[in-house]
């Protein structure tokens, strides 16, 4: 007896939980000793970059599905993605995407390398959490679809 294989096409969604999951670190950060705080703002930039990465490129399979084939899309960072999707440059986006370079590739000789410290604290936390929802909001405006939310 012979089987014919296949593949299902299956579309995880990572951009919901890592959504969900800046906001959990911040919750942590907030209510943590100041000793543990660094730590977990580190920790909420990169996730946010992260959620940031998966909700453009998951975004782009509803509304722009031949853009998301393109390889040259999927190998692009985050800002031009979002430019691609939606058209215009997000300054919220380049933001996230600098820190996290910043603290995902050692440059010490680069200005970003050194001044990326001022954004981790209570008040760089805050904002990181105002520019997550502006981003979700520009690409599926108040409420996002469903299949989205984990």
């Amino acid at each position: 007896m012979e089987f014919e294989s296949f593949a299902p096409k299956v579309f995880l969604l990572q951009s919901g939980g890592l959504y969900k999951h800046v906001f959990t670190l911040s919750e942590l950060y907030f209510s943590a000793e100041k000793k543990d705080q660094t730590a977990l703002a580190i920790a909420c930039f990169l996730t946010a970059a992260a959620a940031v990465e998966a909700i453009v490129v998951e975004a782009s399979i509803d509304i722009n599905p031949e853009l998301y084939s393109e390889r040259r899309f999927l190998r692009a960072g985050a800002p031009q993605k979002y430019k691609k999707l939606m058209g215009v440059e997000s300054d919220e986006i380049k933001e996230i995407w600098s820190i996290r370079i910043a603290l995902a590739h050692s440059e010490p000789e680069n200005t970003r390398s050194t001044r990326f410290g001022e954004h981790i604290n209570e008040d760089g936390v805050r904002k990181l959490l105002k520019q997550l929802e502006a981003i979700v909001t520009s690409i599926h405006g108040a409420v996002w679809p469903k299949r989205y939310i984990r």
